[in-house]
């Protein structure tokens, strides 16, 4: 992406904006013959700067609306001509065609390529060629609108792109491509079970969903009820896949809006099809764009809550943080238990609290163990025993649980059946004086499969089984990342035997540099050097800091540093809660040299202007370093529900300013929503600095009673003997 696209997405920090304009006319190269391109009957997309190169430190790139652009081409020719897709950023091989000129072999499919730009002032340029045309002389070029607004931006794109679809389409046709939109069929209507697929928090089950919808829409023709079930699959996946190092989650939402926008332009403004759109606004984590949805429901339609689907009722609470409204609908909906279960740990572990992240998570690894994220985000916390349990029970449970899950599909193929139910093997024993759980190749097994029959399907299917196959990869390679990382915590065994065991079940993936690492001693620089220019690294993402900082100041493969994708992460943050909480969470609140105040206050603002409701909305003005008065306190204190830690940090404010009283009231608060070591120890100093030395003890004390998740009772003893 251009140095012009970075700086435009860096200025929508800093500027507020308006609705979305309506795309221009598409300008035309009148000085060039018409192009002419040749499609085969896959078409495959790729884009002009995916995957990165060489990139200058100051460019940005925005990953979402990246994707919208990309999907909305590849919507364009699957709804519009009939055509089977091929997409780049989700892996899926490109297929084989044969040689030109009657010569024997094959060769790969030329595929349609994307060039995209976005200027200052909010006009964006994209050009489509490749299969025969060239940059110059497009098959396709677009001059649109938007108008920068964290709030709304994905909405403006979505709305846009799903508008020129048959446009696209159009123009693809006039150079030469073949094929034309189906007919809507209101008789194909999906069956009651393709409720119970979307009701299942994993990502096979959504892909299962989706692959269906797609298979009878190419078979019997679109309906509106087909394009739900992508709307919600599709979001769906976008959110169980956020937590991994690939950009699917991105592409996967892109599709969730994109559909939505198809149901709402062709289904004529329908309630049902605002619903979806509002449905995937929440669940990608544009909440306020979701408000925005309720609320023009609210004001132009007359439906009655009880004449609509069941998944609607999860929108409002959710992106409120309204926890027992969430619980009720699962109450008088059993079918949405595990969804209303994976939401509730989506909404808690935002908070960032310890507790909430270990108990929230036992919940959620009841509710939905398949939800894999929940066993990466405790992996990677602070302390000791939730990094272990997330870490060892990710993986015992990926292990059993996914080819299980696999099996369970109604087309598999008879290839990759087998290896669904082959017995499991030990790998190591890697942690701990007791065997630790089995891990199992069986997984990485599968995805492998499914990816050389992808790349070998003689019928071309959407949705194809490469996806699948690269989403259980992507979920392995965590799986193993998280545990080596794990394993550096007070475990006393060989890594480079560790790494050795586990090499097999990341082999080829795109970062097995980074997993052989580990086994390099932070001494051996030469050693390090020669694999940092191994990396090559796809779209940098605020979670991926541990990663970068294996090498900080070694430059990769194009030349960049850990310490520089680490900023690049952090600035192409997604306009999305999860994105938010991914970048600040992830990399900048801990990178306080460069990450200065004047960029928290970016952030605090961001988080309001995406997530309203959120914990964080409010928090992150607190957590500046700004020196606060007693009156902006009391402000912020209007402010804070629910949030044990929002109470901590006015807390730790009030007894910065000696205010003990209003500090032991807010710390009380936050103990008493859920306890934390912070807050016994800032209540017990309060109590001390009053000269109250029992009620310090007793405090102190009083946490010794709560299961210890790290070593914080140490640290509470030490207070005590001090």
């Amino acid at each position: 992406m251009s140095r012009l696209l970075g700086c435009a997405i860096l200025l929508a920090y800093l500027i507020g904006c308006s609705p979305a304009q309506q795309p221009t006319e598409e300008t035309a190269t009148a000085t060039l013959p018409p192009p002419k391109i040749t499609l085969q009957d896959v078409v495959c997309l790729t884009t002009a700067w995916y995957p990165q190169t060489a990139h200058n430190e100051d460019e940005t790139e925005n990953r979402i609306v990246r994707e919208l652009v990309r999907q909305g081409v590849l919507l364009a020719v699957r709804e519009e001509m009939g055509l089977a897709t091929r997409d780049e950023t989700l892996g899926e091989a490109f297929p084989q065609i044969p040689a030109d000129d009657g010569a024997p072999g094959k060769r790969p499919a030329e595929p349609l390529d994307l060039w995209l730009e976005l200027a200052e002032d909010g006009t964006w340029e994209t050009r489509l060629y490749g299969a025969g045309t060239t940059h110059d002389n497009p098959v396709w070029q677009h001059q649109g609108t938007v108008e920068f607004s964290k709030r709304t931006i994905y909405c403006q794109f979505a709305q846009q792109m799903a508008a020129m679809s048959a446009l696209i389409a159009d123009r693809l046709r006039t150079a030469g491509g073949k094929g034309d939109a189906a007919k809507l069929n209101p008789e194909n209507v999906p069956s009651a079970e393709i409720e119970e697929v979307l009701g299942e928090m994993n990502f096979v089950s959504q892909y299962a969903a989706v692959r269906t919808a797609h298979h009878a829409i190419r078979e019997r023709g679109p309906s509106v009820e087909w394009w739900g079930v992508l709307v919600r699959g599709y979001a769906n996946l976008a959110l169980l896949t956020d937590h991994t190092w690939a950009s699917h989650s991105e592409a996967f939402a892109a599709r969730a809006l994109l559909y939505a926008e198809r149901m709402v332009q062709l289904g004529e403004q329908s309630a049902l099809a605002q619903w979806h759109r509002a449905y995937a606004l929440a669940v990608i984590g544009a909440h306020a764009a979701a408000l925005d949805e309720l609320a023009e429901l609210k004001e132009t339609t007359d439906i009655k809550e009880g004449e609509l689907p069941a998944w609607t009722e999860l929108i409002d609470p959710y992106v409120k943080f309204e926890h027992d409204k969430l619980d009720a609908v699962a109450n008088d909906h059993a079918e949405l238990a595990e969804t209303v279960g994976f939401l509730q740990w989506q909404l808690y572990s935002s908070y960032r609290h310890g507790r909430w992240i270990y108990e929230k998570g036992l919940d959620a690894m009841q509710a939905c163990p398949e939800a894999y994220g929940v066993y990466s985000m405790m992996a990677n916390w602070n302390a000791l025993r939730i990094q272990r349990l997330g870490s060892r029970e990710g993986m015992r449970t990926f292990g059993k649980n996914l080819p299980e899950r696999v099996a369970t599909l109604d087309d598999l193929p008879e290839s990759v059946r087998p290896l669904t139910e082959q017995s499991v093997g030990l790998l190591s024993r890697l942690m701990g004086r007791e065997p630790d759980p089995l891990l199992s190749d069986r997984p990485i097994k599968i995805s492998r499969e499914l990816m050389k029959l992808a790349d070998q399907e003689a019928m071309p299917s959407e949705c194809s089984w490469g996806i699948l196959g690269q989403l259980i990869a992507e979920e392995q390679f965590m799986q193993v990342a998280d545990m080596l990382k794990v394993s550096g915590n007070a475990v006393e065994y060989s890594k480079a035997d560790m790494v050795d065991r586990l090499l097999p079940l990341v082999e080829n993936h795109r970062y097995e540099p980074y997993i052989k690492m580990y086994a390099i001693e932070p001494h051996e620089q030469q050693q390090l050097a020669e694999a940092a220019q191994q990396i090559k690294v796809v779209d940098p993402k605020g979670n991926m800091y541990r990663f970068f900082y294996k090498f900080w100041h070694l430059p990769s493969a194009d030349g960049q540093n850990g310490n520089l994708f680490t900023w690049r992460g952090i600035w192409a943050r997604n306009f999305t809660l999860p994105g938010m909480c991914e970048s600040y969470y992830g990399s900048a609140v801990d990178w306080r040299q460069s990450f200065v105040k004047e960029h928290r206050e970016q952030f605090a603002g961001d988080f309001r202007e995406i997530s309203p409701h959120s914990p964080n909305a409010g928090r992150v003005r607190m957590e500046t370093g700004a020196a606060v008065d007693v009156e902006q306190i009391k402000t912020w204190e209007a402010e804070i529900a629910h949030d044990p830690v929002g109470w901590l940090s006015l807390g730790n404010h009030y007894e910065h300013l000696k205010e003990f009283k209003s500090a032991i009231r807010c710390y009380e608060r936050s103990l008493e929503i859920s306890p934390s070591r912070a807050a016994t120890e800032g209540l017990a100093n309060c109590y001390y600095a009053r000269d109250e030395k029992d009620l310090w003890q007793s405090t102190l004390e009083e946490y010794l009673k709560l299961e210890d998740l790290s070593l914080s009772h140490a640290q509470i003893h030490q207070a005590i003997a001090l």
